[in-house]
């Protein structure tokens, strides 16, 4: 992606810059980044499960019989 931004207008050039400079402890947090809504998709993916995992636990299972 940065390598094709760069390509791009100056605005693109400054998002380029912004994105490549996003390594390791210093994430941007911008929407825009693969790796920051990477980070986000494995972090809200794990809270989901353990929420579900909460209500199933919470939840006793009734079972219909026919």
């Amino acid at each position: 992606m940065v390598s094709q931004l760069k390509k791009g207008d100056p605005s693109a050039h400054q998002l380029a810059a912004h994105l490549a400079a996003c390594t390791g402890p210093n994430r941007c947090g911008s929407p825009i980044c693969p790796m920051c809504v990477r980070e986000l998709r494995y972090w809200f993916i794990s809270e989901a499960i353990g929420c579900i995992e909460d209500l199933e636990s919470a939840t006793p299972r009734v079972y219909a019989t026919r």
